[in-house]
């Protein structure tokens, strides 16, 4: 068995009789046992199909496993020593089963699995467990969205109190049901869980928005709404009455009292200051019956959470969930994780009390943040505030994108994509990190019979093992968030398995290329990620019928293969590399020729039917520069024309504004882009972003509020505005080349595998000195800065000595390497100094 497996010793696939794959069903699991004395070590091993909460004598010990291709599923190991004692003890666990795919579940049957060891007892889950249907729970309420999948409905009063205790009878329970023949399901050999355990951090709300009457105003009863519809179509009224609300930022200092003297509902809406992800919670005192909405949501509308949306793609959002009431003081945190600012919760169906009051108590309310456990997070700072603020924004996308789990945004969709910019701004923050390489393992082993890479994982499209129904870009993708992994966060066995992927991925684009030598007719959807690009056979209205080829994937077929080939050259692969080189020049040189436009000065966005694009977009510019398809003077030409508002159709939309930045910067044309940072993401701060928008225009087209794709301002702030870029793998060697633009100063220290490469700089009309910190055993070379109107530099010093610049590799972007004077330093401290020439 592989050090990376776990096989259960005395343990069993367990499910109870009835539904074996049921659409969404909870279980509740249970297993009382007796120990002499309190274990020094108590060791469990558990996984389920499809999500688990595991409780040792009531109090929360963890959720798993991490979704995964269930032919490598994952085991989760907890030392619950510290929660045991002598006596009796109880371990239980409540199960989903949700059977539809979702976009983080990846269901086969329902099932459950743990293992218990300890010096003085071990057992396992068996026949001998406690199992019962979690009736309580809704097993068809409406879907949230079709990627996340169903809302949750809790009617409590059907619940069983004390079920988590050691005391509870459970003899009226069903005995659980080992599942036969388990290895058709599930390997014998259970994968170990690779990545850390998120952290649990309860956010209370920074601030209590507003609270008003709930009724419904002669609509049809309300018991015909969902939570969603029922929320956002509530007449608001005034008749409330409200003791201690500012109580709802300190749940210390007792319970918000809410009191309503005319209808029979009431609510609330709070800001939880900033965009989180994790686990909705809400404690409240009320009557049997009382039926609880709360809506999550990542904006408002006239001091409401907006939660009912019908974006672009008609697609329709419904971001809220149920639980009726069992009388009493109760905590309802919901099961699964939701992304969100803001929380509206609405009491309904209120009765008189005994003194005739429709009153209600709220204890707490807020979310139980996941966070994942980082060694190094990158920082920076500089002399404008906007800028800081952008940073500030950008970084805490990343924080809550950084899951167990590679989301692609908080709310809606929570797809796990492989895609470069938020692989890019991942490893930008946190260096090297697990989570960042068990994505990349799973689109390995995911990939299709056919050759391409999946959408997504888990698909949640019906034809899985064609390329026929997926996004087209993952495939071309994948090569080059391989090499970004590599580069930033070092060498991993790993990689020689992932180069393989990449070598059936190149085979596979080779069979479509074309007799004049570029990438044709590949298929599935072209669409590229609100880039605008003409990608005119994603759109089933298009005309196109017999041939479409698009300039954009050429180039990036291009990239990925020259990034693919420094990488297997590294690992010793050196005619794969070759020949991958050799295919990188030839279709190059065909793209060039194919798509440049000599009347529009630009690079065309693709030919359709014959038919020559009418349209040039910065996307497609940027990769060319990028993929290096013409000569220095064309490059320099096709970008100029793209910055200019009257000769481009199609600027490059905010989650793709990566590429287009690198390529302006990578031929010093950069000037302006620290502005269209302010401006973008100003617009945001504006609104009161605290996370980067999935578009300037979320708020106006239902969009995503929270997505790693328009993070990209972190890749400026660490390549320009610091200059530190890796030449080798790891940031063992790295370029440090400072574009200030128009800042004064900038300070920051970036997340490397190896450390904290330190970066501080201050410039005046005459000079610039920088201070580096260079972590062990890496080395800098440091060019001399970027700074419009310095012709050159007339001396540079290293700790106070003059130092001669020499030819050395400096990175021009993450992709080009070419020669430029400089110095190298080794690790420790360094100041050093250019003086304008």
């Amino acid at each position: 068995m592989s050090e990376q497996n776990w096989a259960a010793t005395h343990a069993r696939w367990i499910w109870l009789s009835g539904q074996q794959k049921p659409d969404n069903a909870f279980v509740q699991f249970r297993k009382a046992f007796e120990l002499g004395r309190s274990p020094a070590e108590a060791i469990v091993h558990v996984s389920a199909d499809c999500r688990y909460l595991l409780f040792v004598n009531g109090e929360v010990v963890g959720r798993g496993p991490v979704t995964t291709d269930p032919r490598y599923k994952q085991v989760d190991v907890y030392d619950v020593a510290t929660r045991l004692t002598a006596g009796v003890n109880v371990i239980a666990a409540l199960v989903l089963q949700r059977h539809a795919k979702t976009s983080r579940l990846w269901p086969v049957r329902g099932g459950f699995v743990l293992q218990f060891d300890s010096a003085e007892l071990s057992f396992g889950s068996d026949e001998t467990w406690k199992a019962r249907w979690a009736s309580e729970y809704e097993a068809d309420p409406p879907f949230m969205t079709h990627q996340y999948g169903h809302q949750e409905w809790l009617d409590t009063r059907q619940a069983e109190p004390g079920w988590l205790s050691a005391e509870f009878d459970d003899r009226h329970w069903q005995s659980a049901v080992v599942v036969s023949d388990s290895e058709r399901y599930w390997p014998k050999e259970l994968e170990l869980r690779t990545v850390p355990h998120m952290r649990r951090i309860v956010r209370c709300p920074t601030r209590m928005i507003g609270y008003f009457s709930a009724g419904s105003n002669g609509r049809t009863p309300q018991t015909y709404y969902e939570p969603a519809k029922e929320i956002q179509q509530t007449y608001v009224g005034s008749s409330i009455v409200v003791w201690n609300a500012d109580a709802i930022t300190e749940p210390e200092r007792g319970p918000v009292v809410l009191q309503e003297n005319s209808s029979d509902g009431l609510g609330l809406v709070v800001d939880l200051g900033q965009e989180m992800y994790g686990y909705p919670f809400i404690e409240f005192e009320a009557p049997a019956g009382v039926v609880v909405d709360l809506a999550h949501g990542e904006a408002l509308g006239r001091n409401r959470v907006v939660c009912l949306l019908l974006p672009e793609s008609a697609a329709e959002q419904r971001y809220a969930d149920r639980y009726t009431s069992r009388g009493g003081r109760q905590r309802w945190e919901i099961f699964d994780t939701k992304g969100a600012r803001y929380l509206e919760a609405h009491f309904r169906n209120l009765q008189p009390d005994e003194d005739g009051r429709k009153r209600v108590k709220v204890f707490a309310v807020g979310m139980v943040e996941s966070a994942a456990p980082v060694e190094r997070e990158t920082d920076f700072s500089c002399s404008d505030e906007l800028m800081n603020r952008i940073f500030g924004i950008c970084r805490r996308t990343m924080e809550v994108k950084n899951q167990d789990w590679h989301i692609c945004d908080a709310a809606r969709e929570q797809n796990m994509w492989i895609e470069p910019f938020q692989e890019m701004m991942h490893l930008q923050m946190f260096g090297r990190h697990e989570m960042h390489r068990q994505t990349l393992r799973m689109f390995a082993r995911g990939q299709l019979a056919d050759g391409f890479i999946p959408s997504t994982i888990p698909s949640i499209y019906d034809a899985e093992q064609t390329a026929a129904n997926q996004y087209i870009f993952p495939t071309y993708t994948y090569p080059l968030v391989v090499y970004l992994d590599w580069l930033y966060g070092g060498p991993d066995p790993r990689h020689e398995e992932m180069l393989c992927v990449c070598e059936r991925i190149f085979d596979v684009l080779f069979a479509y290329i074309g007799s004049e030598g570029v990438p044709r007719n590949t298929p599935g959807s072209h669409w590229c990620e609100w880039s605008g690009i003409d990608t005119r056979p994603s759109d089933v209205n298009s005309n196109v019928r017999d041939s479409w080829e698009v300039t954009f994937f050429a180039g990036h077929l291009v990239l990925s293969l020259e990034c693919a080939a420094r990488m297997a050259k590294a690992l010793g692969k050196t005619q794969q590399a070759k020949r991958w080189l050799k295919a990188a020049r030839e279709i190059r040189a065909a793209a060039n020729r194919r798509y440049w436009s000599p009347q529009r000065r630009a690079y065309i966005d693709g030919i359709y039917d014959g038919r020559i694009s009418e349209s040039v977009s910065q996307t497609t510019n940027a990769m060319a520069v990028l993929a290096r398809l013409g000569d220095e003077d064309r490059l320099h030409t096709a970008l100029r024309t793209v910055c200019d508002p009257a000769a481009c159709d199609v600027p490059s939309q905010v989650n793709q504004t990566t590429f287009f930045h690198e390529a302006l910067a990578m031929l010093d044309m950069d000037a302006l882009v620290p502005a269209e940072i302010r401006r973008l993401y100003g617009k945001m701060l504006e609104a009161g972003a605290t996370t980067t928008w999935e578009s300037e225009f979320a708020l106006e087209r239902s969009m995503g509020c929270c997505f790693g794709f328009a993070a990209h301002p972190l890749w400026t702030m660490v390549h320009q505005f610091l200059g530190v870029v890796p030449l080798e793998p790891g940031h063992r060697v790295f370029s440090v080349r400072v574009a200030p633009h128009d800042l004064a100063h900038a300070q920051g220290r970036v997340a490397t595998p190896h450390g904290y490469i330190e970066v501080s700089w201050r410039r005046t009309a005459e000079d610039l000195t920088l201070d580096l910190v260079v972590p062990a055993d890496c080395q800098a070379v440091v060019a001399p800065p970027r700074i419009s109107g310095w012709q050159s530099v007339s001396a540079a010093s290293l700790d106070g000595a003059l130092c001669p610049l020499v030819p050395h590799p400096v990175a021009v972007s993450t992709y080009t390497v070419t020669t430029l004077p400089a110095l190298t330093v080794g690790q420790g401290p360094h100041h050093i100094r250019f003086d304008r020439g």
